[in-house]
């Protein structure tokens, strides 16, 4: 399967998405077990939110999305999250004190915890260890990138 977009922009001209050309998903390019996965967005822009969560759910996952950093952990056990993409740079609420809320609920024990974040600032590496995130990811997201990374944590889950 061959896919291609032209990319697309938000109603004042901002780029959501790159032009990209897609030959196959991650799932068949890397021979991976195709499994859904439940996944969190905490993003403080709802626009950023939806759209993430569409191409995630595009793509098979179950998703859910929250701007309000304090009833993340709620929902994150509500929905019983395998997966949390967490923007650091929430409005109200550190995204690292969100992580590390998420890391104490027994319930979410196992959960894949990415981080969201617009550069790479040294200063603070520090907080992203103690937060114990899995990993980071720069925005604007390279949702080809992310694709891979959910199958492989799909992957990991189902064997």
């Amino acid at each position: 399967m061959v896919v291609r977009s032209e990319g697309s922009i938000d109603r004042d001209g901002w780029p959501l998405t790159p032009p990209f050309t897609r030959v196959d998903s991650a799932h068949e390019h890397f021979g991976l077990a195709r499994r859904s996965l439940r996944v969190l967005i905490v993003d403080g822009d709802p626009e950023s939110a939806d759209g993430l969560s569409r191409s995630i759910g595009r793509w098979g996952h179950e998703v859910r999305w929250i701007c309000d950093g304090a009833a993340a952990v709620e929902l994150a056990v509500t929905h019983q999250a395998e997966v949390v993409l967490l923007d650091i740079a929430l409005s109200g609420m550190s995204g690292y004190t969100v992580a590390q809320d998420l890391r104490r609920e027994p319930r979410l024990r196992g959960c894949f915890l990415l981080a969201l974040r617009w550069r790479s600032d040294r200063r603070r590496d520090a907080q992203f260890r103690e937060a114990d995130f899995d990993m980071f990811l720069a925005k604007p997201i390279d949702l080809q990138v992310l694709e891979t990374l959910l199958a492989l944590e799909s992957d990991r889950l189902a064997s």
